[in-house]
């Protein structure tokens, strides 16, 4: 078996290799890349490789990415040097399992002297028992594999719906897309904010570069603001999830089909959308529709819902917003009467079995993940 680096060429293979596999928990369904394989990592701007394990016939087994995002310590402005482990698809063949156990140390130690990296980091969800068991398992010391070390808990949160008790009105505060003149008061905002997050935006500029790369427009990045002032009081980006993959529902298990007619029926009274039916009814494969959050930056949980509530009354009747958010920040929570749903997320350092010791130079930090990196 051998290790190589996917180059553009072999776009065409991987695809039809990850679009191949299903996931099954509440809702049982695959992800397409109708733009292309490397879409989702190319979107985000940050260098990336992905490894193919390969057979004795050459034929593709495993493959994996690895994610490069360029951090810095909001303090003293130090680059963190991190490889974020996405997108793991092992063939479900004993070949496969053994050929990338054996295989993925010497990985992460080739990575690791090559990139100069001092951190190794992936999520799994909490809810995929297969996998935490895999790899989270106790090992006897004389096999050489990864540490797993908890570094913080996340949740992925699906916004569905308001009921009508739970919209909040702030007096002299308006949500609504950015305006030019918004950037000095987002500069300001930015520099306000507590020193709580290993960053890669630091000012408008920033922000500014993260939206050109993205292709996005200032209709999707919106703002809180004082309608006397003028001051920025917090922002987020929105990005419509079919613009890097498709996530396509095959079945509903009954716990999320009956939240599917409680939606169905919150439609009526205008309180929520409905989700997308399942293959197993129509037949077809109709892509879930949501918008994801992201760069979210705000003062107060309060300022959040009315950016949420904002951005709601703009979208089609079959989209729902989705946001990943570390369990210790208090803004992100949601307040009564906003219909949601959440999946538990972990976040994880991976400790080589040759690392004797190991610091960590930003514990008291949140490292900010994309939702459209959890699956």
């Amino acid at each position: 078996m051998t290790i190589e680096i996917a180059t553009a060429q072999q776009n065409a293979e991987l695809t039809a290799f990850f679009e191949q596999f299903e996931f099954e928990d509440l809702i049982k369904f695959k992800i397409k890349r109708p733009h292309g394989f490397f879409a989702p990592y190319q979107f985000l701007g940050f260098p990336f490789e992905t490894l193919i394990l390969r057979g004795k016939k050459g034929e593709c087994l495993a493959c994996v990415t690895f994610l490069y995002p360029q951090l810095f310590h909001p303090i003293n402005k130090q680059p963190i040097k991190m490889a974020l482990a996405i997108d793991l698809r092992v063939l479900p063949t004993r070949q496969a399992t053994l050929g990338w156990h054996q295989n993925f140390v010497p990985v992460l130690e080739d990575i690791k002297s090559r990139h100069h990296i001092q951190y190794f980091v992936s999520l799994l969800s909490r809810s995929d028992r297969k996998v935490l068991n895999t790899f989270l398992r106790a090992h006897p010391f004389r096999r050489e594999v990864p540490r797993y070390h908890l570094y913080q808990n996340m949740e992925l949160v699906s916004v569905h719906g308001f009921l009508p008790m739970s919209q909040i009105r702030l007096k002299n505060v308006e949500a609504r897309p950015a305006h030019e003149q918004d950037w000095e008061a987002i500069d300001v905002f930015l520099q306000k904010l507590p020193k709580k997050n290993l960053e890669d935006i630091f000012s408008s500029q920033d922000l500014k570069r993260k939206l050109e790369h993205y292709q996005l427009s200032l209709k999707h990045l919106w703002v809180a603001r004082s309608l006397k002032s003028g001051e920025v009081f917090g922002f987020l980006v929105q990005f419509p999830a079919r613009k890097t993959q498709d996530y396509i529902p095959l079945s509903y298990q009954m716990r999320a089909h009956n939240f599917r007619q409680f939606l169905k029926f919150g439609n009526l009274f205008n309180w929520t959308h409905k989700l997308t039916k399942p293959k197993s009814r129509t037949a077809q494969e109709l892509p879930l529709e949501f918008d994801h959050l992201i760069h979210i930056h705000v003062q107060h949980a309060d300022i959040f819902q009315m950016l949420l509530q904002s951005i709601w009354r703009t979208l089609g009747p079959y989209h729902f917003l989705v946001y990943l958010r570390n369990n210790l920040d208090y803004h992100l929570n949601l307040g009564r009467g906003i219909i949601h749903a959440s999946l538990p997320y972990d976040l994880f350092l991976i400790q080589l079995p040759r690392e004797t010791s190991f610091e960590i130079s930003f514990s008291h930090l949140a490292i900010p993940i994309h939702s459209h990196l959890c699956f």
